[in-house]
């Protein structure tokens, strides 16, 4: 096999371009055309918004020197906890345990809200 030559070499890197189609360059000339109206389209849109951006933040800037600040309303006065007179409640013994006889179980259930009704200061209610 013979060495390549220097100046196929040389040939062989080269790119070429195909011959050009009339058609096809028209076609390219529409289309850079129309790219560069929508590339000027979009500039000019940045241009507004970049405008009226600036415009918002000097109306912010504006509104945020002319308003002075807000005192804080003084705290409230503080309010000392309600003092509940203290009555000692009469004692009542715990009714007696229920051993699980259906026909009692009405009566023990009377003797359990009897209980937690006359000693409101130590049950809370749910109603």
């Amino acid at each position: 096999m013979d060495p390549p030559s220097p100046d196929s070499s040389l040939t062989s890197s080269q790119k070429t371009s195909p011959p050009t189609d009339p058609a096809t360059a028209s076609q390219f000339a529409s289309e850079m055309s129309a790219q560069a109206t929508m590339l000027t389209q979009h500039q000019q849109q940045l241009d507004r918004l970049t405008a009226l951006t600036e415009q918002l933040i000097r109306a912010v800037q504006g509104l945020q020197v002319a308003t002075p600040p807000v005192a804080s309303p003084p705290p409230p006065p503080a309010q000392l906890p309600v003092v509940q007179p203290v009555t000692a409640s009469p004692r009542l013994a715990f009714p007696d345990k229920f051993d699980g006889t259906p026909t009692k179980c009405k009566g023990f259930l009377l003797q359990c809200t009897l209980f937690v009704n006359q000693q409101p200061n130590l049950y809370a209610t749910d109603e």
